[in-house]
């Protein structure tokens, strides 16, 4: 056998591996660092999480909210819970009340501040 021969020979038979392991390595380097990559996957993880905790606070102020809401329906409507809103929402109070004002709950720095 000549040279030439044995060296087309060996070529031939180390094309299809070769042509493997770089498709190996294509889709593995996409697999791994691509956007839609495992690394990506971490990322989005961590921003599920984030959204997950802003969701839990947003439902939690929500809860408040309708059971404030239904304090004032006309079917438990408590007169004292309807007097304090009016006057909360009016700014108004008799000349012989005195009126306290609570400062406003600071938002945790991790939390995204709410929309009133």
């Amino acid at each position: 056998m000549t040279p030439s021969r044995l060296i087309r020979r060996y070529m031939t038979r180390a094309v299809l591996p070769a042509l493997c392991l770089a498709g190996t390595a294509y889709f593995g380097h996409h697999a791994l660092l691509d956007e839609h990559g495992l690394s990506s996957l971490h990322r989005l993880t961590a921003e599920v999480a984030t959204r997950q905790a802003v969701l839990e606070g947003r439902e939690r102020e929500r809860d408040v909210r309708e059971a404030q809401v239904r304090a004032l329906s006309s079917a438990s409507l408590d007169p004292d819970m309807l007097d304090e809103r009016a006057r909360g929402a009016l700014g108004l109070s008799r000349p012989d009340e005195v009126i306290i004002f609570k400062p406003a709950p600071q938002a945790d720095p991790g939390q995204a501040p709410v929309a009133k």
